[in-house]
C-alpha cells in the first residue's frame, strides 16, 4: 500500500474541514494583527503632528486663529487678559497615578474674545461639593498665560453632564450657554512654568503631551504569533497522526 503524504492527509476526508477552518483562524488573526499595525502606524501619525505642534513658537491667540484650523490643536499660544468669576470642573482628570479633576476658568482676553483657560489639576476629594468655588478661587487682575491650544472634546452620549459646573467633556458651546458666556471654541491648557519637579500650589498644570504609542505594537506581534502557533502546531499535531498511520 503507498503511503500517505502530509498534503494528502491534511486534505483526506473530513479532516479537510477542519484543515479549512484552521487556516480560515489563521488568515482571520493576521488580518486582527495587519489591523493593530494600521492602528500604530495612525497613532504614530498622530504622535508627529502634536509633538511638531508642541515644538512651536508660541503665536497669541489672534495669531493662532489666523492659522488653519487643522494646524491649531496642540500649538503654543501666549494669552493675555483677565479672568471672569466664572468656572467649571473637567471630570475623571489623571495626575500622577491619582484620578482628581481640572479646574477651566473663563478668561477674557486683551481683545475681547472669551476663553476656558484648562489651569491644572486638584484631586478628587478636593473637588467634592461646592466648596473647590472658594478654595482654588478665580485669579485676579491682568494675566498672561503660557498655553497649549486643545479642541472641544467629544462628548459621549452615555455620560451626560452632572451639574452646569462638572462636565465628563469639553463642549464649550454647551459650557457656554451653562455659564451664560459665549466662548470661542476650543479652550487653552496651561502649562507649567517648568516641565520638570512637582507644582508647589493646586491646581498643578499637567504638561501637554503626545498621546504616547500604547500597545498597538504589541499586539500586532501578539497576533501575528497566535497565527503562526496555530499553523505550525496544527502541522506538527498532523504530522506525528501521520508518523503513527505509518507504523
Amino acid at each position: 500500500m503507498r503511503g500517505i503524504s502530509l498534503k494528502e492527509l491534511l486534505w483526506a476526508g473530513r479532516l479537510k474541514f477542519l484543515t479549512i477552518l484552521v487556516i480560515l483562524v489563521a488568515i482571520g488573526l493576521g488580518r486582527l494583527g495587519l489591523w493593530q499595525y494600521s492602528r500604530h502606524l495612525e497613532r504614530s501619525g498622530i504622535n508627529q503632528r502634536i509633538n511638531k505642534a508642541l515644538a512651536s513658537a508660541p503665536v497669541s491667540l489672534a495669531e493662532l486663529l489666523r492659522l488653519p484650523e487643522a494646524e491649531r490643536e496642540y500649538h503654543r499660544l501666549t494669552l493675555t487678559g483677565s479672568y471672569e468669576q466664572k468656572q467649571i470642573l473637567w471630570r475623571n482628570r489623571a495626575y500622577r497615578g491619582g484620578t482628581g479633576y481640572h479646574i477651566l476658568s473663563v478668561l477674557r482676553s486683551d481683545d475681547g474674545r472669551v476663553v476656558l483657560v484648562d489651569r491644572g489639576w486638584i484631586p478628587y476629594e478636593a473637588g467634592v461639593g461646592d466648596s473647590w468655588q472658594t478654595a482654588f478661587p478665580v485669579p485676579t487682575g491682568p494675566q498672561t498665560i503660557a498655553a497649549v491650544w486643545r479642541f472641544d472634546q467629544e462628548a459621549r452620549t452615555n455620560t451626560p453632564e452632572s451639574s452646569t459646573t462638572k462636565w465628563f467633556a469639553i463642549d464649550t458651546t454647551a459650557i457656554g450657554k451653562a455659564l451664560d458666556v459665549t466662548l470661542l471654541a476650543g479652550f487653552a491648557q496651561n502649562q507649567p512654568a517648568e516641565a520638570a519637579g512637582q507644582p508647589v500650589d493646586l491646581p498643578y498644570p499637567a504638561v501637554t503631551t503626545d498621546m504616547g504609542l500604547g500597545s498597538h505594537l504589541g499586539y500586532t506581534f501578539q497576533w501575528f504569533a497566535f497565527a503562526v502557533i496555530l499553523l505550525v502546531g496544527y502541522v506538527v499535531v498532523q504530522l506525528r497522526r501521520l508518523r503513527a498511520l505509518a507504523h
